[in-house]
């Protein structure tokens, strides 16, 4: 008979540490018993898989001014990564202001001691430098950082390098303004406009606009080759120079059932890789919806002559012309003099000599058909005209009804 036992080793067990095991069998049919296996010594190995990243905290460093970078440095495992060391030359055309971490400076070299580091961990370290006041505009500067374990055998590892532009005065400044109308009706189509400023002393760069389409609303059209990415529509404007604008426009339809008094929200940005302060929002534009709809009714008997003593059957149609849908809708009609109600049909009740049917909502371009029987008396003189009027009222509709 073959057993077999699978233990967990924890990340943290030192390298070197001995796994002692000896097991035991017993049976009463053994005189010996129990009786011990042999001894298994087993040494622990460690092993870790670190991984480095840097990043500048901006996009762009100015001259004269301090530079924050982040480094995040990993351990993927399986084991505890023990005595990890960073190292980060100060970049050229820089000087050192601050580490945290108990980062120390030594032969323009920062060194932390980070320890240990579990499995599945990660420690997050700060550097901040000096950007010299002198340097050229454009300039780049380039750093990369490095960490090492003994528990890593493939270390020290880099990080990908940050290269980061130098901005000495002639920088970019983004603005952008953003407009609409205060109101909209549903059904209809809005339109915003955007006005893109560079403000600063330099031109922008790989200049990118970005506006999230508002929820609820429909793409329709965006202008200078605006194009729909996601949910998202995407201008990119390439360079903009000092002192230059841009105007774009974009225009969505406004679905004609959403609801009289909802606000739309809405805030574009704008990015360039020259402009410190990127993304830059514009302002945030609200757009109240309001409704309107346009309701037409057709009543017509289903027989050119009424018979005396017989059923005369009306049709009722009610059509909303939109642009919105019309809400709360309600048809009455009153029963005509010389005849009695005897039904309608969609839910219409007769009370006071008046027949009402409380349609609801019809969707903009949507018709309605309702019915009502009533009996012609049988004394009605010959030649007699019945005269009847139906109406039609919604919110919705400021001439009904």
């Amino acid at each position: 008979m073959t057993l077999t036992l699978e233990v967990m080793v924890p990340a943290n067990v030192a390298m070197g540490t001995v796994i002692s095991n000896m097991a035991q069998a017993a049976s009463p049919d053994d005189v010996n018993s129990p009786v011990n296996s042999n001894g298994v010594d087993v040494t622990v190995e460690t092993l870790a898989n670190l991984a480095i990243m840097k990043r500048s905290d901006t996009p762009v460093a100015i001259a004269g001014e301090n530079l924050a970078y982040t480094i995040t440095v990993t351990n993927n495992g399986p084991s505890d990564a023990q005595e990890v060391v960073v190292t980060d030359p100060i970049p050229v055309g820089t000087s050192f202001v601050s580490a945290d971490m108990g980062g120390m400076l030594e032969n323009g070299i920062v060194t932390w001691n980070v320890g240990a580091l579990p499995a599945g961990e990660t420690v997050t370290l700060s550097l901040v430098v000096l950007v010299d006041a002198n340097l050229a505009d454009g300039t780049i500067i380039s750093n990369i950082a490095r960490v090492e374990s003994p528990t890593d055998p493939d270390t020290p590892k880099e990080s990908d390098p940050d290269e980061t532009p130098v901005d000495n005065g002639n920088r970019a400044m983004l603005m952008l303004e953003k407009s609409a109308p205060m109101t909209v009706i549903a059904g209809n189509n809005l339109t915003y406009s955007f006005t893109l400023t560079n403000t600063g002393a330099g031109p922008a760069r790989n200049v990118e606009v970005r506006d999230r389409i508002p929820a609820g609303v429909n793409f329709v059209s965006a202008s200078m080759g605006g194009s729909l990415d996601g949910e998202e529509v995407v201008w990119s404007l390439g360079e903009l120079a000092a002192g230059a604008s841009v105007t774009l426009t974009l225009e969505v339809m406004v679905p004609a059932n959403v609801a009289m008094g909802t606000v739309i929200s809405n805030t574009a940005q704008a990015a360039s890789p020259d402009d410190v302060n990127s993304p830059v929002n514009s302002n945030g534009v609200d757009v109240t919806v309001e409704t309107l709809a346009n309701l037409a009714i057709m009543k017509r008997s289903d027989t050119p002559i009424a018979i005396a003593g017989e059923n005369l059957a009306y049709t009722i149609t009610v059509t909303n012309n939109g642009p919105s849908d019309a809400q709360e809708v309600v048809v009455t009609d009153p029963i005509p003099m010389g005849t009695t109600f005897v039904s309608a049909d969609m839910g219409g009740m007769l009370e006071n000599g008046i027949v009402t049917w409380n349609v609801g909502t019809i969707p903009a371009g949507e018709t309605v058909t309702l019915s009502l029987v009533v009996l012609v008396d049988a004394n009605l003189a010959d030649g007699t005209i019945i005269s009847n009027i139906a109406r039609v009222e919604s919110p919705t509709d400021p001439d009904t009804p």
